[in-house]
């Protein structure tokens, strides 16, 4: 939502669990505080709300149902994260790129719907409302919380997990939590574990999985088949993004790897 004049908000959050993030502008009060870019909200269905802002103001709004946020926290590691996550309405200061980075994310998806309504049906997309963007949430929500390094070991076990889970499934699009649950340790283990063995993210690292499985496929496509079929199967919902990861990463755009003619099969038998 958009104001251009300065407002006074009062309402009650849909049930479950209700976070709202606002973009960098002046006099942003929200139930008798002041925030600003830097803080992640959370609503309450049972106590409401009231917010005054000035003009310029620009915020977005997500709800997701408290189990599951629940589930998504054990998997990735962050129990921990439970209590806030029942708490009252509060204002948690976090780090402003982890939030900017997530409300680019929901206006993205925002304008990608308003677009193409179809792409709701999308893998990627569900994989986003599913995992993607509520992790980022958690992960906004750990961000400063103190973890002790993670023993060599432990390091080493769970990258040894993960990579095979990847392994044994090449044409799936895994997710973190995937690895996560395969591994059996925290997501930042596993980023530290990615840091370490290949100087990348654990989420960076199934990025270029993705790619490269899109990069497969279009070359062995039929005619009948759109890049954007073929990226969606793989979890990339916008299209312009996908294209620009696919040119940093194969020094082409997709469609002239499409274009390409398929490679060519010999088959031979030998007696």
């Amino acid at each position: 939502m958009t104001f251009n004049r300065r407002f006074l908000q009062r309402g009650s959050a849909p049930p479950g669990v209700t976070f709202g993030m606002v973009a960098p502008a002046p006099e942003i009060e929200w139930c008798g505080q002041a925030i600003d870019g830097t803080h992640l909200l959370r609503f309450s269905p049972e106590t409401g709300y009231e917010s005054v802002s000035g003009a310029g103001f620009r915020g977005d709004t997500i709800s997701y149902p408290e189990p599951f946020l629940h589930d998504l926290a054990e998997t990735l590691g962050l129990s921990h994260m439970a209590r806030q996550l029942s708490a009252c309405p509060w204002a948690f200061h976090t780090d402003g790129l982890i939030l900017s980075s997530l409300r680019n994310r929901l206006r993205l998806l925002y304008a990608e719907v308003r677009q193409r309504p179809q792409v709701l049906a999308s893998a990627g997309v569900a994989r986003e409302l599913a995992f993607d963007i509520p992790s980022a949430i958690l992960r906004a929500l750990a961000a400063g919380t103190p973890e002790s390094r993670p023993t060599a070991r432990a390091r080493s076990l769970g990258l040894r997990r993960a990579l095979a889970l990847a392994e044994e499934h090449p044409t799936q699009a895994l997710t973190v939590g995937d690895l996560c649950r395969a591994s059996g340790v925290s997501w930042r283990t596993l980023n530290y574990a990615f840091r370490e063995k290949f100087g990348v993210t654990a989420e960076r690292y199934l990025k270029v999985l993705r790619l490269d499985g899109v990069r497969r496929e279009m070359r062995w496509a039929g005619p009948n088949e759109t890049i954007s079929d073929i990226a969606n199967r793989w979890g990339f919902w916008h299209m312009g993004q996908f294209a620009a990861d696919y040119r940093t990463h194969f020094g082409e755009l997709p469609s002239a790897t499409r274009r390409r003619p398929k490679p060519n099969v010999a088959l031979a038998e030998t007696s």
